[in-house]
């Protein structure tokens, strides 16, 4: 919802992602800390964080290598396409799941 939010708005490729690299920083730090609030740290998942955290930025950064040179209208296409393939995948788990 928030990258249909960004597009519809007008906003250029980059600074929609630039937008949705912030927001999921963000969601992951106020979750790391509803977490450790909540006394949910185990070791486990100390493991886990210092596992995915290199990874979600090595993506992050991945993406935005390839995208540099994408224009706008593939871009909004591609997260048009991302968007309606996740909206199928969430109906099938809801319907068969």
């Amino acid at each position: 919802p928030i990258a249909v939010y960004f597009i519809a708005g007008g906003m250029s490729a980059a600074t929609v992602r630039a937008s949705l690299n912030v927001v999921g920083f963000i969601m992951e730090g106020v979750s790391a800390t509803v977490i450790y609030a909540s006394g949910g740290y185990s070791i486990n998942i100390l493991f886990t964080i210092g596992v995915l955290f290199p990874v979600m930025l090595l993506f992050a950064f991945f993406g935005s290598v390839m995208f540099r040179h994408v224009s706008n209208e593939l871009f909004k296409k591609c997260i048009l396409y991302f968007l309606i393939l996740f909206a199928i995948y969430t109906l099938f788990l809801v319907l068969f799941g």
